[in-house]
């Protein structure tokens, strides 16, 4: 009993030394959108990011709750496909593949065809994880970016 009641400092000391404050996580570049996949009733996208990790570590993105909107008309739900480990203190450069619903997105599909730049809104929730701890992080991203640019 003596040798658990020893410990007790020492594990106040390092819940203290070991727990930082979390730093925001940022997307500091969209490099590339491109058209992975195409079926009847879902698209796959998938977009090259750079992103910023400014913590002393890895995360990992669990699951996604978001909703898309180009030029403010909805595109349905959209999620992340594959496991993303984010590297400890760096600015690295990931592919993240987002799925989508087709009606939803040929909708929006002629507008894009007009104009010569068109704002992509991403809304939601991303789990994220750290050792044991997740945490549920809000997203509200706004993308201006040419139509141009999509490779198909």
């Amino acid at each position: 009993m003596k040798r658990i009641i020893n410990l007790y400092p020492l594990l106040f000391v390092l819940l203290f030394v070991c727990c930082k404050p979390f730093q925001e996580v940022k997307v500091t570049q969209i490099e590339s959108v491109a058209l992975a996949e195409r079926t009847n009733t879902m698209v796959k996208v998938d977009v090259g990011m750079k992103i910023n990790n400014p913590n002393n570590f890895r995360i990992k993105i669990k699951k996604s709750d978001l909703e898309g909107f180009l030029n403010g008309k909805s595109v349905g739900k959209v999620n992340i496909t594959n496991r993303i480990v984010l590297a400890a203190k760096s600015e690295k450069s990931y592919t993240m593949s987002f799925t989508a619903d087709v009606t939803q997105l040929m909708m929006s599909l002629p507008v894009l065809m007009i104009t010569k730049t068109a704002v992509l809104n991403v809304k939601g929730y991303i789990t994220a994880k750290v050792f044991i701890f997740r945490k549920r992080v809000p997203v509200d991203m706004k993308e201006r970016f040419s139509p141009d640019d999509i490779q198909f």
